[in-house]
């Protein structure tokens, strides 16, 4: 497997620019952050969605367009041995990956805007030989990276589309969302008659609506399949639909599995805590 190129200066320093510009207009004109503090770190919070979702793509651009599949990518147990391939495919394991394999450093997945005090920077991840793995020698990433702060520290503050969903891969769309700071969890949704939906999340004292926005509403960073970055005020962005088994177009809740999901899927991402082969848990706050 070859390593692709990260960033090149001139890269970073438009994406930079281009974010400061935003932040800018957003303080004038609708009521972005009200402080440079605010704008400085919205902007990196910004800069490093758009970095990860680049990652992504470098990476598929050596591995046949797809993302990072752990169970696919250790098909040898040399990382974990397990007789469940299925396990393999979680959070921490997808993002570790990129980090072994140098796309990313591990401050990016830290949101500057994180709520949760339990999400944090992982400190002495392990390059050489990790002894975490059941094969140090053959490890092909640091399994000891964690995005569980259900039990302890993590260090994953972005919600991702799942690994055997066909969005997981580099598929251009402009309005497939693939990556986003994360979201509560929904435990229903309404449409008016005008299609606006309306969402009712589990814990209405989400902490994940203060990343970005205010104690009743989300807002935050999306990244889409064609490695744009939008600021979103809504988890139920105007360009993302899904085509619901009647044919019509609703408008995507990123944060929502739809039960009335036709055949081309939806937008659903979330923190992948852990899996089997009979399903997965997703951690939210």
């Amino acid at each position: 497997m070859h390593h692709s190129r990260a960033f090149t200066l001139v890269e970073l320093g438009f994406v930079l620019v281009a974010a400061l510009v935003i932040c800018l207009v957003g303080l004038v004109f609708v009521g972005g952050p009200t402080t440079r503090d605010g704008c400085g770190r919205q902007l990196q919070d910004s800069t490093q969605v758009r970095g990860t979702q680049q990652a992504l793509i470098l990476y598929a651009q050596n591995n046949r367009d797809m993302y990072p599949i752990p169970s696919q990518l250790d098909a040898n147990n040399a990382t974990i041995d397990t007789d469940d391939p299925k396990s393999k495919d979680t959070s921490a394991n997808i993002f570790s990956i990129l980090i072994y394999q140098g796309f990313i450093p591990t401050e990016i997945l830290v949101s500057p805007h994180e709520s949760n005090g339990k999400i944090a920077e992982y400190e002495g991840y392990q390059f050489d030989e990790p002894q975490a793995a059941a094969d140090p020698k053959n490890a092909l990433w640091d399994p000891g990276f964690t995005a569980d702060f259900t039990t302890g520290v993590g260090s994953l503050s972005y919600a991702h589309a799942f690994p055997d969903s066909d969005r997981w891969g580099m598929t251009w769309d402009a309005t497939q969302a693939q990556l986003a700071n994360r979201g509560p969890e929904i435990k229903s949704v309404s449409y008016s008659a005008k299609g606006e939906p309306k969402t009712t999340p589990a814990d209405p004292a989400t902490n994940t609506y203060l990343i970005h926005g205010d104690r009743d509403s989300w807002s935050g960073n999306v990244g889409y399949a064609d490695n744009h970055v939008k600021f979103e005020n809504t988890m139920a962005p105007e360009d993302v639909e899904y085509k619901a088994t009647n044919g019509s177009s609703k408008r995507d809740v990123l944060f929502f599995n739809e039960p009335d999901t036709g055949e081309d899927g939806n937008a659903f991402l979330a923190i992948i805590n852990k899996a089997s082969k009979d399903g997965r848990e997703l951690i939210w706050d």
